[in-house]
């Protein structure tokens, strides 16, 4: 196999137990709500991993859920496209615009009824992190999101 040939190959998905290594185990203030949930699901030749984990305080909480398509990178790009589609809007009740993180492409939204935010991000051309924070501003929901150490994410070698 030639060299060029061997970077088109998919990256090996990461197991269950890797990927939940690189979501947080504790943040500052929260509790783990529910147990942390990890799979991995093949759609034909496609295989990705998902790991699952909500925390909470009082009446705030998040949700996050980061994919790893490494071995589907057709579903990264669906994913990514679908966002990049949506128009910017800042209003007083409404916040959805370009991210601004180091590394990483994505969105960020924030709606003022329910003080619902997210932030829908894209690592490593691989990696597909959506956290969602209920009854919580964006400025807490990103600064939860540096609790991540993205220097632990695969690079996709293949891209």
């Amino acid at each position: 196999m030639s060299a060029t040939a061997a970077l088109a190959q998919p990256a090996k998905v990461l197991s269950p137990q890797e990927i939940n290594r690189l979501v947080p185990a504790k943040i500052k203030g929260f509790y783990l709500k529910g147990e942390s949930k990890s799979t991995q699901t093949k759609v034909g030749t496609l295989t990705y991993t998902i790991c699952e984990r909500t925390f909470a305080s009082g009446e705030r909480s998040v949700k996050i859920l980061l994919f790893d398509y490494g071995a589907a990178a057709i579903m990264y790009d669906q994913a990514m496209t679908k966002w990049s589609k949506v128009s910017q809007t800042e209003s007083d009740s409404l916040i959805f615009r370009p991210a601004d993180f180091p590394d990483v492409n994505g969105w960020e939204s924030f709606t003022l009824p329910g003080r619902h935010s997210q932030l829908i991000l894209g690592v490593n051309n691989r990696f597909f992190l959506t956290m969602t924070g209920e009854n919580m501003e964006l400025d807490e929901l990103k600064n939860i999101f540096r609790n991540f150490d993205l220097r632990k994410f695969p690079k996709n070698q293949s891209r």
